[in-house]
């Protein structure tokens, strides 16, 4: 994960534990982008 840029962590309450992630967007990934592959 991180090498990816993005993070892992852990928060918790006191009734439930979430698991959260982020993850940076790839240029590839911007809606022009995908735009451009539906169109080839």
């Amino acid at each position: 994960m991180e090498a990816h840029g993005g993070r892992i962590w852990v928060e918790s309450g006191d009734t439930s534990t979430s698991f959260r992630f982020t993850l940076p967007l790839a240029e590839d990934d911007a809606p022009e982008a995908r735009k451009g592959a539906r169109e080839r």
